[in-house]
């Protein structure tokens, strides 16, 4: 895909895209002279290596005037 396509399809901007690529972040061809291409399947490894897991919250936030250092000795 294009570099506009490829942008458009991340959600960022082109220029985004291009530092990204400049730093390695993201894999690319180059076809021609100028011709830059993205294959689907490094913009899927790019955003596997930027998934966050989701992990279950463990402390529950302390209530007003009750100090953090309490709910740590709690768990305890």
């Amino acid at each position: 895909m294009t570099e506009a396509q490829a942008a458009e399809f991340l959600s960022i901007s082109k220029r985004t895209l291009s530092d990204m690529r400049r730093s390695g972040e993201i894999q690319h061809s180059i076809v021609g002279k100028r011709g830059i291409r993205y294959e689907e399947s490094d913009i899927s490894e790019y955003l596997s290596r930027k998934k966050v897991r989701a992990t279950p919250r463990i402390l529950a936030q302390p209530r007003r005037g009750q100090a953090r250092a309490q709910a740590l000795l709690d768990i305890i």
